[in-house]
C-alpha cells in the first residue's frame, strides 16, 4: 500500500544529557535529509533546550497515557525507550507525516539510506535492521545468547509508513511499552527491543534491511570491514550509511564502547579515527544546560530515586493512588507487614523488603520473621548500597545504626543463617559426605562387580 504523502519527519529521543549528541545527530540528518522535519524529544524537563534547526517535544506533550505514574515507574533510559513509538504516533497522526523516520541520539548518518529510503516508497509499514546478519563467530562479542537477549532487531533505527498496518503496529508497540519498558532480561524483557521480535509476524508489510552500511555497531564490527577512501567511510566496500556509537564515552575517544570489555582497547585501525571524528562532533554541541539533574530522579523531598523503589512500583503498585512523587516514599519507609524487629530497633521496610524478594539469594537465606534475620537484611541492604535517608529509616536510634552500619554481604551464605540452621546444614553435609563415601566404597567391591549382571536383567524386567 502506498505511503499517505511524503512528507518525512526525523526524531530521535533523549534526557538533558544526551543532547550533545542528538544536535550532533541531527546535523548528519540535516545534511543527508535536507526535505525532513527534525525533532528532538526530550524525556525530561525540556526547557531551555537548545537545538539548532530542530524543533524540542517535551516527552509529556505527546499523549502518553498516566504521564505521572510511568515517569516513576521507569529510570531515564526506559522512559526515553516508551517515548519512542509515542513519538511516532504523535508525527504521524497528529501532525500527518506520511513517512517517519528514528534514530537514537548516538548515531550519525555517512550518506542517505537509501535502502530505507526505497522501503517506504514501496509502502513498508517498518523498516528493521537485524543486529547480526550471519552466524556470529566463536569468541565474537556479543554470542548468540547475548542476542538472543537484546533482540534480533535493533530499535535504534526505525523507519514507519503512515500506513493503517505501519500505524497498527506502533500502536500494538506503544500499548506493550506502556507497560513493560524497563530491562529484565531473564524474563525477555530490554527495553523496547524485545517486543518488536513479534513485530515481522504480526503485521504485514515489515521490511527488514539485510544492509552492512545501516547500524554499524560494535556488536556486528567483526562480522564487517570498515574503511575509508578518498570519498569517506565504506562497510564492505560500499558507503557506510548509518553508524551506531553503542556504549560510547565521546570523554575517551580510545574504546568503542562500554558494553564488552573484552573487545580490543584500543580498536585496530581505521576504527579510532571515526571514534575521535564522532567524539570532537559532540563536543562542539553541548550546552551548560544539558547538566541539569534528571527532572524524574527525585522524590518530591528531594531524595533520589533508587533503582528497587521503580521496580516495586512497577510490579506491585501500578494502581498507586495520587502522585507516586509525593507519596511513594512514606510507603517505602514504613514497616513491612509480616516481619520481626530486633532489640536494637532495626527493622525491615517495605523497600528493604522488596529488595530481599528481589534477591533469590537473599530471599533463602535471610528470614525476615525472625529478629536476626532482620539484623542480617539491613545490614545486607546496606552493603548492597542503599542510600543512607532509607537506611535510616530502618535503623532508629544509635545502636541500631551501628549494628546496621556493619556491612554484611552474601559472599559466604552458610555464614549469613542462623545459628540452629547452620548446624543443619553441616548435618546435612556431613551425611550427604559420608553416603557419597560409602556408595563409592560399594561400588568398587567385589560383590557390586559380581552382581551386575543380575542388576542389568531386573532393569530390563522392570522396563
Amino acid at each position: 500500500m502506498p505511503i499517505v504523502n511524503d512528507r518525512l519527519a526525523v526524531f530521535t529521543t533523549g534526557s538533558r544529557n544526551r543532547m550533545g549528541m542528538a544536535r550532533a545527530l541531527m546535523a548528519t540528518v540535516q545534511h543527508w535529509y535536507p526535505e525532513a522535519d527534525t525533532f528532538i524529544c526530550v524525556g525530561d524537563d525540556a526547557e531551555g533546550v537548545l537545538a539548532p534547526g530542530s524543533q524540542v517535544v517535551a516527552g509529556d506533550a505527546i499523549g502518553v497515557p498516566d504521564w505521572r505514574r510511568v515517569s516513576f515507574a521507569y529510570d531515564a533510559m526506559a522512559l526515553n525507550c516508551l517515548l519512542k513509538p509515542f513519538m511516532f504516533l504523535h508525527l504521524a497522526e497528529t501532525l500527518g507525516y506520511g513517512r517517519v523516520m528514528h534514530f537514537d541520539t548516538d548515531m550519525a548518518l555517512y550518506d542517505r539510506l537509501h535502502g530505507a529510503d526505497a522501503a517506504l516508497d514501496a509502502g513498508a509499514a517498518l523498516v528493521l535492521t537485524p543486529h547480526l546478519l550471519a552466524p556470529p563467530a566463536p569468541g565474537d562479542v556479543p554470542g548468540p545468547r547475548g542476542i538472543l537477549m537484546a533482540g534480533t532487531y535493533n530499535t535504534g533505527f526505525v523507519a514507519a509508513g503512515a500506513t493503517p498496518d505501519g500505524l497498527a503496529a506502533l500502536r500494538w508497540w506503544a500499548e506493550r511499552l506502556h507497560e513493560d519498558a524497563g530491562i529484565a532480561p531473564e524474563r525477555g524483557q530490554l527495553w523496547d527491543q524485545r517486543y518488536m521480535d513479534l513485530v515481522p509476524g504480526l503485521f504485514p508489510a515489515v521490511a527488514i534491511l539485510r544492509d552492512p552500511a545501516m547500524n554499524v555497531a560494535y556488536w556486528n564490527l567483526p562480522q564487517r570491514t570498515l574503511g575509508r577512501d578518498a570519498h569517506g567511510w565504506t562497510v564492505d566496500g560500499q558507503r557506510l550509511g548509518l553508524f551506531h556509537f553503542s556504549g560510547f564515552n565521546p570523554a575517551d575517544p580510545t574504546r568503542l564502547t562500554r558494553h564488552a570489555s573484552s573487545l580490543p582497547h584500543p580498536p585496530p585501525e581505521p576504527l579510532p579515527a571515526l571514534l575521535a571524528d564522532y567524539a570532537a562532533r559532540v563536543a562542539g554541541r553541548e550546552e551548560d544546560g544539558d547538566l541539569r539533574p534528571y527532572a524524574y530522579g527525585r522524590f518530591a523531598s528531594g531524595t533520589p530515586i533508587p533503582a528497587a523503589a521503580r521496580n516495586l512500583f512497577q510490579e506491585r503498585h501500578r494502581d498507586w493512588p495520587g502522585d507516586p512523587f509525593a507519596t511513594f516514599e512514606t510507603y517505602l519507609n514504613a514497616t513491612a507487614p509480616n516481619t520481626a524487629v530486633h532489640a536494637s530497633g532495626l527493622r525491615v521496610t517495605n523497600l528493604i523488603g522488596w529488595m530481599v524478594a528481589a534477591d533469590p539469594l537473599a530471599r533463602l537465606l535471610l528470614p525476615l520473621g525472625l529478629p536476626e534475620g532482620v539484623a542480617q537484611a539491613v545490614r545486607w541492604a546496606a552493603a548492597s548500597g542503599l542510600a543512607a535517608d532509607f537506611l535510616a529509616a530502618a535503623s532508629p536510634g544509635a545502636e541500631a545504626a551501628a549494628l546496621a552500619a556493619e556491612p554484611l554481604a552474601l559472599d559466604d551464605p552458610t555464614a549469613l543463617l542462623l545459628p540452629a540452621r547452620q548446624q543443619r546444614v553441616l548435618e546435612f553435609s556431613q551425611r550427604a559426605d559420608l553416603a557419597e563415601r560409602e556408595l563409592a566404597a560399594m561400588r568398587q567391591s567385589t560383590s557390586w562387580r559380581l552382581t551386575a549382571p543380575v542388576r542389568g536383567l531386573a532393569g530390563l524386567l522392570r522396563r
